[in-house]
């Protein structure tokens, strides 16, 4: 067998993991895909389109279009796709201009994810200043470590081992912040404590003339 034939084989045979989103970014479904009509295919699947429907195949992140085997077999794993139907457009992700649930499958089952505005837009522009986090709030905070590192990377557009980092920082900042937020309280606690005993004097008294002379 010639080397080109072995070439071909191995495309013919590559089974990729890929990622689709519909067109609103609503639903996101995993894809294990040997080839760029299987992709299709599976995509239409896992996201109920009919059949009936003509599709667009575009890169998610900046909507070029997918229209052949041989640009899609240059494409690495894990390449986040988005399904267009003919009655819609693509449009980028950020910035966002409403609130949307995203959905996604996970080993344990399908779970929710609700993301506002403001979080995307808060890790959209994240990497022209990583140590603006440390001011995030304790919900904006929290509702990053909500997410799955999948979700976090494709929102910051960064690999999952950098978004893996970013997620254990704002752990840790919030962590330390609410043992802050406890020690602070105890210390009010034992404010209030000190003020209501009884061993506490109301103030300094003033001694009298005749004590004085005593």
């Amino acid at each position: 067998m010639s080397p080109v034939s072995h070439l071909e084989l191995h495309w013919m045979s590559r089974s990729t993991q890929y990622k689709v989103w519909d067109a609103k970014r609503i639903v996101r479904k995993g894809v294990v895909a040997n080839g760029f009509t299987d992709l299709i295919e599976k995509a239409r699947n896992k996201l109920n389109v009919s059949p009936s429907q003509n599709v667009r195949i575009c890169l998610e992140c900046d909507g070029t279009e997918v229209d052949d085997e041989e640009y899609f077999n240059h494409l690495p794993e894990n390449t986040v796709f988005q399904v267009i139907l003919d009655s819609e457009n693509w449009t980028a992700p950020y910035p966002v201009t409403s609130s949307f649930d995203i959905r996604f499958d996970t080993a344990d089952g399908p779970s929710d994810t609700n993301i506002s505005n403001e979080i995307v837009n808060l890790l959209s522009g994240i990497h022209s200043d990583l140590i603006k986090c440390i001011s995030f709030s304790n919900s904006q905070l929290e509702a990053i470590l909500r997410l799955d590192i999948d979700t976090l990377a494709d929102y910051m557009k960064d690999n999952k081992r950098f978004a893996s980092e970013f997620k254990e920082c704002c752990k840790q900042i919030l962590s330390k912040r609410k043992k802050q937020e406890e020690i602070l309280h105890h210390l009010r606690t034992l404010n209030v404590i000190h003020r209501l005993s009884p061993y506490v004097c109301a103030g300094p008294t003033q001694s009298s003339p005749e004590s004085e002379n005593l």
